[in-house]
């Protein structure tokens, strides 16, 4: 088993990079991150975090016989005026990434959840982007609605039961803004979605309660509500995110959180005129949470 610190950077030129350190045991990687911890989370503050890659295929999630067509997901197509509308899991909170981080959602005291304060008044100014580049030829389309809500792990294709929470963004994808990510969507070919954010509240969660006191009660605070816990328990740390900055969501091929796709339902037609709206979110997330069956086509 190899023992590594896997952290990501920008080099000279502004590209992204994966760095990582290695170490002959876990002992040994755990006095690194305890002993150099501060310096560690300076550095993930220190930019914006996103996930590599680029496009993707498509995720389905059918809803069963029953789905009330006024609960589910946003989803239409208007062809003649080059308009689509989406629901996108654009994070899924309570799942380690590939950046050893769990995203934390609202706590048993009503606490806020990662983005909670970030998106509040804000669809205007946060954007669907195209594999995150954060340019005025990257935007895709605009956000009609961005919202944490909780949603089931069997929704997400996770063979675990209960609840976890997630950021939803109800997207509008425009043709005239880009045409290749507007026929992918159209195609239903986007099934992973990243964001890009700036951290704000991180701490170390380390399982080692002998030598690490302090790090093992956040490990054992929030272990129990993690959806890959084998994972983490393999890997014996990860960051809790309490609280960080939204600047964006991307269509990507891999994103750093796999539990990102598009939300889509049947029958959905291509006139463009049926969608959810506001007043209708608590029945879509109710009957998602009732979703059994996963296709992927």
């Amino acid at each position: 088993m190899k023992f590594v610190y896997k952290y990501q950077t920008i080099d000279g030129y502004g590209r992204y990079l994966w760095e990582t350190k290695s170490f002959p045991d876990q002992a040994a990687l755990f006095h690194y991150l305890v002993t150099e911890k501060e310096a560690i989370i300076a550095q993930k503050k220190s930019i914006v975090k996103r996930a590599e890659g680029g496009l993707s295929a498509t995720f389905h999630v059918e809803p069963p016989e029953g789905f009330a067509t006024k609960s589910k997901p946003v989803y239409s197509n208007d062809k003649e005026s080059g308009i689509l509308k989406r629901t996108v899991v654009a994070n899924t909170y309570w799942w380690m990434d590939s950046h050893s981080d769990v995203h934390l959602g609202r706590g048993a005291e009503g606490e806020n959840a990662i983005f909670s304060e970030s998106i509040k008044g804000r669809e205007s100014k946060v954007f669907p982007i195209d594999q995150h580049n954060w340019s005025l030829d990257g935007k895709m389309g605009k956000t009609l609605a961005l919202y944490e809500a909780p949603i089931s792990w069997r929704a997400l294709g996770v063979g675990k039961t209960g609840m976890t929470e997630a950021l939803f963004a109800d997207a509008q994808i425009e043709r005239s803004k880009n045409e290749k990510r507007y026929n992918d969507y159209l195609n239903d070919e986007v099934d992973q979605h990243s964001v890009g954010m700036r951290y704000i509240d991180i701490q170390l969660a380390v399982n080692d309660e002998e030598e690490y006191p302090k790090e093992f009660a956040v490990f054992q605070k929030y272990i129990s509500k993690i959806g890959n816990r084998q994972a983490v328990e393999k890997q014996g740390y990860f960051f809790a995110v309490g609280k960080a900055h939204l600047s964006e969501y991307s269509a990507v091929i891999a994103g750093s959180n796999e539990l990102t796709p598009t939300m889509s339902g049947q029958g959905s037609g291509d006139t463009g005129k049926s969608e959810t709206s506001g007043d209708t979110r608590k029945g879509l997330m109710e009957a998602i949470n009732k979703l059994s069956t996963i296709i992927t086509t």
